[in-house]
């Protein structure tokens, strides 16, 4: 008996311990920082981003409705039992929607099972058209999809591309605080060095600030945990490229999703006018039934079929629409104002794009001539703290013009760094108002 107690002790103390080991791995996994080239947190997105999977759903919702629509052109078969009990005591009529015969005085009790059938024969065009109205649904969803692709993909680049400048700016300001701890002064010096270490320390913090808040929206955009560390692979790295305007044009008027979207909006409503209009037409259907009925219940079903009475119709019908209280013509001008309407509206989102591209056509241009003197003032001032990094060690330079040097360096490389991330953001602003990406071949 001390054995087995003692051999459960074991097994207990095994198992808890792989629970303990298994929660530390998790645990670990989970606070480890994760870190993501701009492909990977791209596919993250398309992958995790609730927008992105509820754009995904709709495209499968429409293609369902697709199916839906084609069903109505087949035939629906139906299977039925019924009970029926009669106490009549005078003649009785049904009502017109039951047959309006006249029952005789009865009184019994019939079981039946029955088969019906219904085919549409000939809608006047209005099957066509509701499965037209599904198909261009499909449309208007995947063109809807490509719009939120569009605008996450270009949000994704944003973040990516802040998130790096704040890494990197950090990684430079640490660098230098670094660097003028370990540089001996004498002591006049050592007032003004640590006023100008102060200054770097609080925008190290800004920064380091800054990049937890980037770090949180660009979590949200790539559909993870907004309490997990990331960290972004790169480097901020910009080569201007010749975009001709009307090119940039003719790039969103092929596109962007949102003037498919605006088309398909049109034809929605030209669908709907035509469907206002086929009300008029007639409807030719085929419909038929077949019933085996008894008056005892069927607990030998056998012999119940066999002693059944045996019932069967099959009807064609014709309905031509005569008076439908006037809302016919009401609703063919609605429909009529709508399409007029969506015309409007796709002529205005292509002026509006056309006006998107140039703006962020010029603000690329802009960026990119901004990032030619930065360029040029970087070399300058790397040049001249060089100059006075050597000047300095001679004796030549007091530590105020040496400070004076290095301040202007700092704040150039900072300057520099950050407008090569704002001409990132300019191109892929202009990527998403073109909506074509914009690679060194075009």
């Amino acid at each position: 008996m001390i054995k087995w107690e003692r051999m459960f002790s074991y097994i207990f103390i095994f198992n808890f311990s792989l629970f303990i080991f298994n929660f530390s791995v998790i645990w670990a996994e989970e606070k480890a920082e994760r870190e993501y080239t701009l492909k990977q947190a791209i596919d993250s997105a398309l992958r995790n981003n609730p927008f992105i999977l509820s754009k995904q759903r709709d495209i499968s919702i429409a293609e369902q409705q697709i199916r839906e629509a084609v069903a109505m052109f087949l035939p629906t078969l139906d299977f039925g039992v019924h009970y029926t009990f009669l106490n009549i005591n005078k003649p009785l009529v049904l009502p017109l929607q039951l047959g309006g015969a006249t029952l005789e005085p009865e009184k019994a009790q019939y079981y039946a099972g029955s088969f019906s059938f219904y085919q549409p024969i000939y809608s006047g065009g209005r099957l066509p058209a509701v499965k037209k109205q599904a198909e261009i649904s499909f449309t208007k969803a995947k063109a809807s999809y490509e719009q939120s692709k569009n605008e996450v993909i270009a949000e994704v680049k944003n973040k990516f591309y802040v998130l790096l400048l704040n890494q990197q700016l950090i990684d430079f300001l640490k660098r230098e605080i670094e660097e003028g701890e370990h540089r001996e002064l004498e002591e006049i010096d050592l007032s003004r060095q640590k006023i100008w270490l102060n200054q770097l320390k609080c925008l190290l913090a800004e920064k380091q600030q800054r990049l937890k808040v980037t770090q949180t929206e660009f979590n949200r955009t790539i559909g993870i945990d907004l309490s997990v560390s990331v960290k972004v692979d790169g480097q901020l790295v910009f080569n201007p490229q010749e975009i001709d305007l009307q090119k940039s044009y003719a790039w969103g008027a092929e596109c962007r999703p949102e003037l498919l979207l605006a088309q398909a909006e049109q034809e929605v409503d030209m669908v709907a006018l035509n469907l206002a209009l086929l009300q008029k037409y007639p409807s030719i259907s085929l419909g038929g039934s077949y019933e085996r009925s008894g008056s005892e219940f069927p607990w030998n079903f056998r012999k119940w079929f066999q002693e059944m009475g045996e019932n069967w119709t099959a009807t064609v019908a014709f309905t031509l629409p005569i008076f439908r209280g006037g809302a016919g013509g009401p609703r063919v001008r609605q429909h009529r104002q709508r399409l007029e309407k969506a015309r409007y509206e796709k002529s205005y989102l292509a002026t509006r794009i056309q006006e998107e591209i140039k703006k962020a056509y010029l603000e690329y241009f802009s960026a990119s001539k901004r990032k030619e003197l930065q360029a040029e003032n970087l070399q300058l001032a790397r040049e001249r703290m060089q100059q006075m990094i050597t000047l300095y060690g001679k004796g030549e330079r007091s530590f105020l013009e040496f400070l004076d040097a290095e301040e202007i360096f700092v704040q150039t490389n900072l300057e520099y760094l950050t407008n090569i991330c704002r001409c990132l953001v300019a191109k892929t602003e202009l990527e998403r108002a073109t909506g074509k990406e914009i690679s060194n071949e075009e």
